[in-house]
């Protein structure tokens, strides 16, 4: 399976006051475009969908038309939420994404997933068509199952298992399990990597997909509002660690291997 990482899209950012839609637009076209030339399987969008925890309806219209155009030729589409993101809302149309091999990836237990109708996928009412209906069929070759943690994605023999663990914030943390605040926030996020790729095997490929600020350096407190954190919360286990929130590629660790891709468009001077 080929598997596409990308993040950062920030849908609704303004430069000041000019929208910048378009651009964004375009650049989704782009990684559609590019995800067609190779042929991808799975793409990967590490986190921050949204500007804000509210975005104007314009910016989720894009979000939601992105999915679809993303997901077309049984592309499985993996979104998660940022610490821009409402994970709530986000997920608000999570039973009609399920039906299209789209997972929207706001809390850490996706046993609830639809996993029969992924797997003889419901065509769309606007293929009226046999052929076309047939077409669409013949297309949905992946099967996504639904873990504590995360999800399964099964396609021709092969299976790549993804844990997702969105934006740990303190009131997320705390959502997800009962917390123990005499232990470090370092500490509490590391268990919740660990227990999120709990389901990983030997069989597969492993990602962890997850949205942090990891650095190096011994004087940055703080990016975007995210505490940094050492690399040494990473699991182990993952093959690959898809990562948002930092605006430029960064190989953030090589052991596990764990990768910033960048945002797609420039959203500051620096960048």
């Amino acid at each position: 399976m080929k598997i596409l990482h990308t993040s950062d899209l920030h849908l609704g950012k303004k430069l000041v006051k000019a929208s910048r839609l378009d651009e964004q637009c375009a650049v989704i076209k782009e990684i559609a475009e590019i995800a067609d030339r190779e042929c991808v399987d799975v793409i990967l969008i590490a986190g921050d969908m949204f500007d804000s925890s509210v975005p104007p309806s314009e910016a989720e219209r894009v979000f939601y038309r992105a999915l679809l155009t993303l997901a077309e030729r049984g592309r499985t589409v993996i979104a998660l939420a940022g610490n821009h993101d409402d994970e709530r809302r986000m997920c608000a149309a999570k039973p009609l994404a399920d039906l299209q091999g789209i997972v929207l990836a706001g809390e850490l237990d996706y046993t609830g997933m639809s996993a029969p109708s992924l797997a003889d996928p419901v065509p769309p009412p606007s293929l009226l068509a046999v052929a076309a209906a047939a077409d669409y069929l013949q297309k949905q070759r992946a099967r996504v199952i639904g873990m504590n943690g995360g999800v399964r994605v099964e396609k021709d023999g092969e299976h790549v298992n993804i844990a997702l663990v969105p934006y740990p914030s303190e009131a997320r943390l705390k959502r997800w399990c009962e917390q123990d605040y005499s232990v470090a926030y370092a500490d509490r996020v590391k268990l919740a990597l660990e227990n999120a790729c709990a389901f990983f095997d030997g069989d597969g490929y492993n990602i962890l997909c997850t949205h942090l600020f990891l650095t190096k350096s011994e004087n940055a407190d703080q990016l975007g509002g995210l505490v940094a954190l050492p690399a040494s919360v990473l699991p182990a286990c993952a093959d690959y660690v898809a990562l948002g929130h930092v605006h430029k590629r960064y190989v953030a660790s090589k052991t596990p291997y764990a990768v910033y891709c960048g945002a797609p468009l420039q959203y500051a001077y620096d960048e």
